[in-house]
């Protein structure tokens, strides 16, 4: 995968990824932590299946999925406008993945639940983009059914806790 390919993919999904965060910050902004967090986690997982259908659709190799989707993450804490170095930016994007990743490893609820919430966000920006993710996640934010403690790292929590801050 070159950053021309990656840059393509990030600047098509961009905009539904920048309307989903900024609901979450409008909404998490009146809640506890506690609940907050649940909605950036699940948050966290619907962004990886949104950049995954923009790699079906760019046909994007799935060897190199891993690469492009850091790439992606670090772009939207770019976007973010943290006072973050470098470097966090780097840790806390390969975090994300990393996160993503271990809740997709074991066969049991957590999984079905996570490769769920993918195939909605897959789905809905397929076949609209931005509104209908949108929609999509304030639907999956308001069901508290979907209850996921992603396996994140403590600086990824503090990250997390920057943006409801």
């Amino acid at each position: 995968m070159n950053v021309d390919e990656a840059q393509k993919i990030w600047e098509e999904v961009s905009t539904t990824i920048d309307a989903i965060h900024k609901l979450y910050i409008q909404i998490s902004d009146k809640l506890d932590n506690k609940k907050a967090k649940r909605m950036a986690d699940l948050e966290m997982n619907f962004q990886r299946g949104i950049f995954e259908a923009a790699f079906e659709k760019n046909n994007l190799d799935k060897k190199y999925y891993p690469s492009a989707l850091v790439y992606c993450w670090k772009q939207h804490i770019i976007s973010c406008n943290l006072p973050l170095s470098a470097e966090k930016i780097d840790q806390f994007a390969n975090d994300f993945y990393i996160s993503t990743e271990n809740g997709l490893k074991y066969e049991d609820s957590l999984k079905k639940m996570l490769v769920k919430l993918m195939s909605s966000a897959k789905k809905s920006y397929k076949e609209g983009g931005n509104k209908l993710s949108v929609d999509a996640m304030l639907k999956i934010w308001q069901d508290e059914s979907m209850q996921i403690e992603a396996p994140i790292m403590k600086d990824t929590k503090n990250f997390l806790g920057k943006l409801f801050d």
